[in-house]
């Protein structure tokens, strides 16, 4: 499991915000620079070939296996943090907090010192050329401003065209009974994506990484239940070793398997704790 950022435009933020967004299709780069540096053939045992930068091919079975080696989002399991523009800014009253450009929400710091210096310094942003508390552009916006947080529940790979109007619809095109949905995505990859060119003409292969919102009160539990739940598979794993080892007549110490048990014991405790949280933080 790792956490990774992500760069969100005000209109995706806002679709995030009110539930109407779960995907989101991101070009697969082209670190070669060679015309062709991605193709999937499904008739080869490992279908998913990809270019690396010295222009070597790599092939994968699956594309979770692509996923986990190639996509700068993650895989499954993974969580995303929320870049967004934003600035620092001290109200009359002299709160300090973040002003989020998206939606013009004002959120105070924390009443510690270190969260005052991390304000601070995003006050100061490119302060000389443009004054204190200026705009900070999402892709320099630091991790401890992100108010969202995403699960990924699963990464595909696709030509961009594949899209059809229900997916558009969960990527927060709102439901249009005049112009269809994926016209209305079309636009709007282009005006992201065109002078890039990766047009919606042009085609190109994407991620399509599907989520949902981890809410900001569940994260920590939701990074403990999933490290707890790794640590229970790797004592899992060794039990079985030793009851193999064992098998095999070798002597193993004789509280080995009553350490092992206990450290489990321990993990499925507190991993049902942080369930029991999360359970009634959902409430």
């Amino acid at each position: 499991m790792k956490t990774r950022p992500i760069i969100f435009n005000a209109f995706s933020v806002k679709a995030i915000l009110a539930d109407r967004k779960t995907q989101t299709r991101r070009v697969i780069a082209n670190p070669s620079g060679e015309p062709t540096y991605f193709f999937v053939d499904t008739s080869r045992r490992y279908p998913y070939h990809y270019r690396r930068k010295d222009a070597i091919w790599e092939s994968f079975k699956t594309v979770h296996d692509l996923a986990a080696h190639r996509s700068p989002y993650g895989n499954a399991g993974d969580l995303l943090y929320v870049r967004e523009s934003c600035r620092a800014e001290e109200l009359e009253d002299g709160t300090d907090g973040v002003r989020y450009l998206a939606d013009d929400t004002f959120v105070p710091i924390d009443n510690t010192l270190d969260a005052a210096d991390r304000w601070l310094d995003l006050y100061h942003y490119d302060h000389k050329r443009r004054g204190c508390g200026a705009k900070v552009p999402a892709i320099h916006a630091p991790k401890w401003t992100a108010r969202i947080t995403l699960q990924i529940l699963d990464v595909r790979v696709e030509r961009v065209q594949s899209l059809v109007d229900a997916d558009a619809v969960a990527e927060g095109i709102p439901i249009n009974s005049v112009r269809s949905e994926t016209l209305a995505f079309a636009s709007l990859w282009d005006e992201i994506n065109a002078d890039r060119g990766f047009d919606w003409e042009a085609n190109p292969w994407v991620w399509v990484i599907e989520f949902e919102t981890v809410p900001d009160h569940d994260v920590d539990y939701w990074k403990a239940n999933q490290m707890l739940g790794i640590a229970l598979d790797a004592f899992s794993d060794a039990r079985r070793a030793i009851v193999t080892t064992e098998a095999n007549g070798v002597q193993m110490p004789s509280d080995m398997m009553f350490k092992v048990d206990a450290l489990m014991a321990l993990c499925n405790e507190a991993r049902t704790a942080c369930q029991q949280e999360l359970e009634h933080a959902n409430d």
